[in-house]
């Protein structure tokens, strides 16, 4: 009897206890609850943590939509150590979501990255980005990018070295002891990692682009050398890919000229004579002392003079034909052997020049004089072109 008295009042002496130990309080419905001191009361969570019906948690938001939402807050990823140091946020007053490098919200650092809700543009060191993507290195100044230590950093570095840092750098405003206008930007590179930045390009308030000036006053305005390696197309659309060099050119002057007939036909060194029944056109010669010579094929003409501008359609009817300077043209010795210094006229071959003999004949036929000799057959000779 003694014993089963003993074991009763056990029982009742925990059950006192674990009613003396019972947990009380009130709170929210669907709220996640924290002691509320250090004794055995809890309450609501202050930020609160909510569950909703469909399992959606919320951090200061009492009817989360989604699977985690917070509100009115941030959250810190810190390590004590200083190694991991970094926190995001909601600025409502900039209406931006904000990614901070330290753990103190009310810290903005230079190295933050916002991101506004409504326009979507980024911000790093400012949490009020005004352009798809807005930098600046100093967190104290109203404008971005507005001081000598606002700029944009491209490293590259080879394994284990930081010899080899390439740093570029944009900048606008003052730079050092020079006052720049603040509505010039320009490129500076930092190549031998020196902390020295030189300047590379310049962009003036009026969208001119300077590469060796500081004030460019052109479209593109540099000073120095300027390569291009594919040649330089002009406004006609044509495109110069050799310098005008006259030992790389003719010594003569050409006309583009339309000819009758396949072009195809016409080839360097032909002469040529007015087309009779076509005005405007020429041919290749035809008969001796010909009074309707013009001129000679070019072969490589120093300068080309054309009446329309270049086309598909001029291009395949027209050849460069020399009126004045030094040209190749083919010459046969039909009418004697062709010696340095002698007059040229038009020969019974197609296309070829002659010696000229006739003196009754010479006026208005001739070509011009010889600069070379044939003794027989035919050949091809320089000619000073002078038509007479």
């Amino acid at each position: 009897m003694h014993n089963k008295m003993a074991a009763v009042a056990i029982c009742m002496a925990a059950f006192a206890m674990s009613a003396a130990a019972q947990v009380t309080g009130s709170g929210t419905a669907g709220t996640v609850p924290v002691f509320t001191g250090s004794g055995t009361s809890i309450g609501n969570s202050s930020a609160p943590i909510t569950v909703s019906s469909t399992g959606n948690v919320g951090i200061g938001n009492t009817n989360p939509n989604n699977l985690l939402e917070l509100s009115g807050g941030a959250f810190d990823f810190y390590n004590p150590g200083n190694w991991v140091a970094v926190g995001m946020d909601y600025d409502p007053t900039t209406d931006a979501l904000r990614l901070r490098s330290n753990n103190a919200s009310s810290n903005l650092n230079q190295t933050d990255i916002s991101v506004q809700r409504v326009s979507g543009n980024v911000g790093i060191g400012t949490t009020a980005p005004t352009a798809i993507l807005t930098i600046r290195k100093d967190a104290g100044t109203g404008n971005p990018m507005s001081t000598p230590a606002a700029m944009i950093d491209f490293k590259a570095y080879y394994t284990g070295y930081d010899t080899e840092t390439v740093k570029a750098s944009i900048r606008s405003g003052v730079d050092g002891t020079a006052v720049w206008n603040t509505q010039s930007g320009f490129l500076a590179f930092d190549t031998a990692n020196t902390g020295t930045l030189n300047e590379a390009m310049r962009i003036s308030a009026l969208g001119n682009v300077g590469i060796g000036t500081t004030a460019p006053a052109y479209n593109l305005d540099v000073t120095g050398q300027i390569r291009a390696t594919t040649g330089y197309v002009f406004p006609d659309g044509t495109t110069q890919t050799t310098a005008f060099i006259p030992a790389n050119c003719g010594a003569d002057y050409a006309e583009s000229v339309g000819v009758t007939g396949d072009r195809t036909s016409f080839t360097p060194g032909d002469l040529l004579v007015i087309d009779p029944n076509n005005p405007g056109s020429f041919l290749k010669s035809n008969q001796p002392y010909s009074t309707l010579i013009a001129g000679v094929y070019s072969t490589k003409p120093g300068f080309v003079g054309r009446l329309e501008p270049a086309s598909a359609k001029t291009d395949a009817t027209e050849v460069p034909m020399a009126m004045v300077g030094r040209v190749p043209a083919k010459v046969s010795a039909e009418n004697g052997p062709i010696k340095v210094g002698d007059l040229l006229v038009s020969s019974s071959t197609v296309g070829y020049a002659m010696k000229g003999t006739d003196r009754s004949l010479l006026t208005g036929a001739v070509i011009g004089k010889a600069l070379g000799s044939l003794d027989s057959g035919t050949g091809t000779i320089l000619v000073l072109v002078t038509l007479q």
